[in-house]
């Protein structure tokens, strides 16, 4: 072997013997190739962790800013919580706390009920000046009719964190909008909602849709007749409308409760001295017929009708009745059929029934009955369908009878597909209740010009009901009145509710053109000036709403509004006070909403 081979093996040989060398440079290899992956882990790892972090954020940014849209549908479903004065408006001038909790109420008129849409159909938050005509610029979210913005103030700011949760520098609403709906929708607002939790920002809009339900604009409605056999027209608070052309039966005309200013307000039932009351006017489409006169065919709008001589004299009345009215072109207020059935299915109760009566819980399950279900409950909104689940029938055969008997009490918005009867209810529950509002001032009206002039408007607003009276001696002549405009501290304009003229016969016309009249005038805007009656006892708390006949017998006690599609009869001594609350279209107490959602999206 060559010297040079042997060398090279002995180098070779030195260097594996070097073991020491070797697995340090080994160890140094695995360590680096370690750290490289122990970095990679850390970076990936923050990497999630800041990607997690982010769509935590985001998240809970989207929560928080539908939160806002939630606290925005609260204030549309309870006008008086929101009293803050600090938002940015456009189209509407706030200067005080009523004209905030005003912005989110029913501020247009449809006939004489309140509504978020003027006779032209606009929103109140597209036409603002309630002109017929959308605003010009409109207001889109652009020019947004009601806007907050967490950098425009310290009050907004303020504003925004009180109503986010578990707000923090970190975690706040930055933006509030209520702007216009889009055109053709029917629509109430929109509504726009951006929230910040971090560096995560997300924006929601909610289109508002009105609330199923209608006004009610009556303590008692029929669709057809109506009869009261051997008892008195026990119906408190408001108004009694009978569209059928069939006669309106009474047993005496002294039965009928005269309407003055002059008697308390409380729940005591009609009889003796107590027959008065502040509200009731009563209006059938055909004639009154009674034992103290004859039937008589009236051409005019005269309050009474004649007695049996013919003549028409005021002075020969048993009671100065100039609350009731004939021959009038009366209509009531109509719930139809397939939109109450949707409603109670989405927002309460439904039941189907038998030709017994029996009710069935969606249709399916054991029979009930209507009693057992609804005693001492709070129902919500209550739909009991007919026999075949289909549309009332014009002669009625698809109709079960609910009956409503014995010591029971209920609280809801009930409507029955079937004719409906009561017979002996006890005493039932009790409650705390409101009168209608009735605050005295004295004023004078032009009827010209429909320009109501008044010692002080503080506090009035647009919809509020003005009951005008021109008084002679004790005696009064009403008319109901909306509040159209509030012009300034002393003067408003105004509309009337109906063209109906209460002067008895043979008198000078109340409402003269070019003609200013004194009137005293009974109004109120304030919750609080309504009259708390205590301890009222009731068998019925809400809006019932039948498609068949209503039969009361016996002495139940309702308290809020009673229509009946195919007429009304009474014996015994049934009562109703109306809810002066279902003339403003207010049935939250009932958990009916006053706006729903419509469309959603996330704008960003």
């Amino acid at each position: 072997m060559s010297n040079f081979g042997v060398k090279k093996n002995k180098r070779l040989i030195s260097l594996l013997n070097k073991e020491e060398g070797f697995a340090l440079v080994v160890t140094v290899l695995i360590m680096v190739l370690l750290t490289v992956m122990g970095l990679g882990i850390l970076v990936v790892s923050d990497i999630e962790s800041k990607i997690g972090a982010n769509f935590r954020s985001h998240t809970q940014a989207l929560y928080i800013a539908e939160s806002g849209v939630e606290r925005v549908i609260s204030y549309f479903n309870n006008p008086a919580s929101f009293t803050d004065v600090t938002g940015t408006y456009n189209g509407y001038t706030v200067s005080s706390m009523t004209d905030a909790q005003s912005f989110f109420a029913k501020r247009r008129l449809q006939g004489i009920v309140p509504s978020f849409f003027n006779i032209y159909g606009l929103s109140q938050f597209e036409d603002t000046d309630n002109n017929g005509v959308i605003d010009s610029p409109p207001h889109d979210y652009t020019n947004p009719v009601l806007k907050y913005n967490r950098d425009t103030s310290s009050a907004q700011e303020d504003f925004l964190e009180s109503i986010t949760p578990d707000a923090s520098d970190q975690c706040y609403i930055y933006e509030l909008m209520v702007f216009a709906p889009p055109p053709t929708v029917g629509a109430v607002a929109t509504v726009r909602v951006t929230a910040k939790v971090r560096n995560a920002l997300r924006t929601v809009e909610q289109i508002l849709m009105p609330g199923p339900i209608l006004a009610f604009t009556s303590g008692l409605a029929s669709g057809a007749g109506a009869s009261w056999d051997g008892c008195s027209l026990l119906v408190h608070w408001g108004e009694v409308k009978i569209q059928g052309t069939s006669a309106f039966m009474l047993g005496s005309i002294n039965q009928i409760p005269i309407r003055t200013a002059a008697i308390d307000v409380d729940e005591s039932p009609y009889g003796g001295a107590n027959n008065e009351d502040h509200w009731l006017r009563a209006f059938v489409n055909g004639i009154y017929t009674s034992p103290d006169y004859i039937p008589y065919l009236l051409q005019t709008k005269y309050a009474n009708p004649p007695l049996n001589d013919g003549e028409q004299n005021v002075n020969q009345y048993p009671n100065p009745h100039t609350n009731l009215f004939s021959n009038q072109a009366v209509t009531i207020d109509v719930w139809n059929y397939a939109v109450a059935k949707r409603t109670a299915q989405r927002y309460g109760t439904y039941y189907t029934t038998d030709g017994s009566g029996n009710l069935y819980l969606d249709g399916k399950g054991s029979p009930l009955q209507f009693n057992a279900i609804i005693d001492g409950r709070s129902c919500g909104i209550m739909f009991v369908d007919t026999i075949d689940q289909l549309p009332p029938e014009a002669d009625g055969s698809n109709l079960a009878t609910i009956y409503f008997d014995g010591n029971y009490y209920t609280s809801g918005i009930f409507y029955i597909a079937a004719n409906f009867s009561t017979a002996g209810l006890g005493e039932g529950g009790t409650t705390n209740v409101l009168a209608p509002p009735i605050l005295q001032s004295r004023g004078s009206i032009n009827q010209d010009t429909n320009t109501l002039s008044v010692s002080d408007t503080s506090g009035m607003k647009v919809g509020d009901i003005l009951l005008i009276g021109k008084q002679t001696g004790s005696a009064w002549d009403v008319e109901e009145f909306r509040i159209t405009n509030v012009v300034d501290a002393q003067t408003l304009t105004v509309a009337a509710t109906t063209d109906r003229v209460p002067n008895p016969p043979g008198t000078s016309p109340a409402y003269a053109s070019h003609i200013n009249h004194n009137f005293i005038i009974t109004t109120t805007t304030d919750e609080l000036t309504r009259q708390l009656i205590p301890g009222f006892k009731y068998n019925f708390f809400g809006a019932l709403y039948c498609a068949g006949q209503v039969n009361m017998a016996g002495g139940p006690r309702f308290f809020g509004t009673v229509t009946a599609e195919r007429g009304y009869a009474a014996e015994g001594n049934p009562e109703v006070w109306y809810d002066w609350n279902f003339s403003k279209g207010d049935l939250t107490q009932y958990g009916v909403p006053t706006v729903v959602k419509g469309a959603w999206r996330e704008i960003y």
